[in-house]
This record gives C-alpha cells, structure tokens and sequence, in this order.
C-alpha cells in the first residue's frame, strides 16, 4: 500500500522552506547598519555645511555692502580717501546674521552681533594722497557672540581707485 501525503503537510514544508532564518536576519540587519547609519551621518554633514555655505555667502554679501557704502562717499578730503581714515586703527563693523542690521561701532543689541568686520590696510602697505588707489582688507569672524571656540575666519581685499 503507497501512502499518500495530505496537502497541509506540504504546504507547511513550503512554509518552512521559504521563511527567514536567524542568520539571514542578522546578516540584513547588520547590512542595514554598515550601510544606512554612515549615510545619515553624511546627509548631517551635508546639512551642516550647507548652512556653513550660507553665511560665507552673507558674508560675501556684507562685504560687498560695505564696498558699495565706502564707494559711495569718494570726496578725496574726506572717506576712504582720507589719509587719517584708518590712522587710529581698524575700522570694526558689527552686522546681524540676517544682515539687516549693520554699523559702525556696535549693535544696539549684542545678540544681533553676528559677523565683525575689520577694516584695515594690508600689512606693509601705507597710503598716501597722491595715490591713484587704496588697498583694504577685511577680516571677517563670525559668530561673535561671546567666547565661541568654533569661530569662523574669512579674509577679502578690495581696492578702491580714484575718479
């Protein structure tokens, strides 16, 4: 007499067969692991220094706004073509972080003290009236909220030229 095999007990074989093991889960978790947990760190990085990018952009704008606002007073007795203009030391500029506030001195708020630009001539360099140009460095530091350890630097010239 054959015997014959009732379809449930093949069924659950298949089901035996086709199910995960212990290892294979632990090797797809560990996979997982070594492969998802640096990208996310990578898109942080990513994210941080995106923001970093920012505010080397505004501080490239600022710049830019405070060439604009030296240009703007060329009278040669009075302004950047003044030879006592940086005589008594560098010119400090204050500016907020969303560049809507920005003067000579300090901000009426420290908190919107953000980025401070000093303005000076290059070292080695001396002006003198009966010259056709100006040269000018900009040193900017950001943030300037305290004593941040994490300050950042950044350095622009400009040269300014008679009319």
């Amino acid at each position: 007499m054959t015997r014959h095999r009732h379809p449930f007990v093949d069924r659950r074989a298949a089901w035996k067969r086709s199910a995960f093991t212990l290892l294979e889960v632990v090797v797809t978790l560990a996979m997982l692991a070594v492969i998802a947990i640096p990208a996310l760190g990578l898109a942080t990085m990513a994210i941080s220094r995106n923001k970093d990018q920012m505010t080397i952009g505004n501080a490239t704008e600022l710049k830019n706004r405070i060439d604009l606002a030296l240009k703007a007073d060329r009278d040669l007795t009075s302004g950047v073509f003044e030879e006592s203009f940086l005589q008594s030391g560098p010119f400090v500029i204050f500016a907020s972080e969303d560049l809507e506030y920005i003067e000579h001195g300090t901000l009426s708020e420290e908190n919107d003290q953000f980025y401070r630009i000093s303005v000076s001539e290059p070292a080695g360099y001396r002006y003198a009236d009966e010259d056709a140009y100006r040269v000018m460095t900009y040193e900017f530091v950001w943030p300037w909220n305290g004593e941040n350890p994490d300050r950042n630097q950044l350095f622009f010239t400009t040269v300014f030229r008679k009319l």
